[in-house]
């Protein structure tokens, strides 16, 4: 019996930031931290098209990102923006209020957060 690819489990809603419809954040994972009461870790894969920026937001929670395709940029308000490849890391510290673009092509990430049990997995920045 040969066995097709795996398709990722969505679990609650699928994620599609209003402002971007076609920014993409499927959850995979979602549960409580072991040993750490108010803390759950969320495990995303995050698709954002070419060109697109994605909203400012903020997390409650430390986000740490395995870029698996494309380049990403992080864009930050207040420090030098970041450049991701594929195959490199980043992290993004609790409430840092940050964007992401895509750089030439598309860019699909793994994305694990820390993050705070109860409280949305993103905020958007209208400022």
């Amino acid at each position: 019996m040969t066995a097709g690819p795996v398709k990722p489990k969505r679990r609650g809603s699928r994620a599609a930031l209003a402002e971007s419809p076609k920014f993409e954040s499927a959850e995979l994972l979602r549960q409580p931290l072991h040993g750490a009461d108010n803390k759950e870790i969320i495990l995303s894969l995050v698709t954002v098209p070419p060109g697109l920026t994605a909203p400012r937001h903020y997390h409650s929670g430390e986000e740490f990102a395995y870029v698996i395709e494309g380049t990403a940029i992080s864009l930050f308000d207040d420090q030098d923006n970041e450049v991701v490849n594929a195959g490199e890391a980043a992290h993004i510290p609790y409430g840092i209020v940050h964007s992401v673009r895509a750089d030439k092509g598309v860019v699909k990430a793994l994305v694990v957060r820390i993050h705070d049990r109860g409280t949305p997995e993103r905020t958007l920045v209208t400022d």
